[in-house]
């Protein structure tokens, strides 16, 4: 089954700002909390959905790709950075050379070690230095 829309789960426009945004997903939280509807699979389920469009509308990088890719670009690395469609015809997208191409950067603190995404591609190990503008923009 395909999953709705992030911003038709929140009820919001897609040029609502952060606080539009987090007011509907704590609107959305409450009424669904499982701890207030501890008998109803189907409120845990869109309290999870909520929580989901909540993380990718609420942060900036997400939402951009979101907004850019739709659902595939946010969830699937080979379809967000490493196609060429994304980038502007007769270019390639460049190794990132944040993380060299590995999507991951290591961060020491003392003798913790901490991996998270790399922050300038955010994970996928390339960057598109000319992308391809939305077919919209193309009209």
């Amino acid at each position: 089954m395909a999953k709705r829309d992030y911003y038709e789960m929140l009820g919001v426009n897609r040029d609502a700002d952060e606080e539009a945004i987090k007011n509907a997903y704590r609107r959305l939280a409450m009424k669904h909390h499982p701890d207030r509807n501890p008998d109803n699979p189907k409120a845990e389920e869109l309290f999870k959905e909520a929580k989901e469009a909540y993380e990718i509308l609420a942060d900036v990088n997400k939402r951009a790709a979101y907004d850019r890719y739709s659902r595939s670009g946010v969830f699937n690395p080979a379809r967000r950075g490493r196609s060429d469609s994304v980038a502007e015809p007769g270019t390639k997208p460049q190794t990132c050379p944040t993380c060299d191409g590995h999507g991951q950067v290591r961060m020491q603190q003392g003798f913790f070690s901490i991996q998270q995404a790399c922050p300038k591609c955010h994970g996928i190990g390339r960057i598109i230095t000319e992308p391809n503008p939305p077919a919209t923009a193309r009209r």
